[in-house]
């Protein structure tokens, strides 16, 4: 076989996504006793695990003002994909409990075709539901970086990983009858479609 099939097997090319979530503007209130501590939650593909998030603004209100930069990993077939998208999500911190305000979700194929464009600053409406909230706005720049090749992790590995800590786990349970929890590593950053 030849070497770059080799190659392949255990390589994936990926590119870098950064997305800056600039400001949102005439958002609605959706708290009635305290201001509105709003901050912006990120995913992609809908997986929680891929879940990022800005602080929340303190002072700004319902036109939060962040700059905050997120980065991401994406394979290239999520690059090229329609179905992958990226979700942002609104929310006003509450002791209680946060509260949902609206999204924003848009293609990582578009957004990429975007910026080959040269446009990497967007104004999109903020939805709730299907419903798009009247002049709530979500800024947005974003970028994608050049195509680089990383090494993907063996499944074997993973799989004896994971067979070690519940072996571990069960073992000092067993031994000395204390209950304790051992976390499983997760490469949250690279999303590999």
């Amino acid at each position: 076989m030849p070497t770059f099939y080799f190659y392949f097997l255990y390589h994936t090319i990926c590119r870098k996504f950064n997305i800056t979530l600039i400001s949102a503007h005439n958002l609605p209130n959706v708290r009635t006793v305290f201001d509105n501590r709003v901050e912006a939650r990120v995913t992609i593909g809908g997986e929680k695990k891929t879940e990022k998030k800005t602080p929340a603004d303190k002072q700004n209100g319902l036109d939060p003002a962040w700059n905050y930069m997120i980065s991401y990993t994406i394979g290239e077939s999520g690059v090229i994909d329609h179905d992958l998208s990226v979700a942002v999500r609104l929310y006003t911190k509450r002791t209680l409990g946060d509260k949902f305000i609206g999204e924003v979700s848009m293609s990582v194929k578009e957004l990429f075709e975007s910026a080959s464009a040269g446009n990497a600053t967007l104004a999109l409406p903020v939805k709730k539901g299907e419903e798009e909230l009247t002049s709530a706005v979500l800024n947005i720049s974003f970028s994608f970086g050049e195509r680089v090749s990383i090494e993907k992790h063996a499944s074997w590995k993973k799989v004896l990983s994971v067979g070690a800590n519940i072996f571990l786990k069960v073992f000092v349970e067993a031994t000395l009858g204390v209950v304790i929890e051992i976390p499983v590593y997760v490469d949250d950053d690279i999303i590999d479609l």
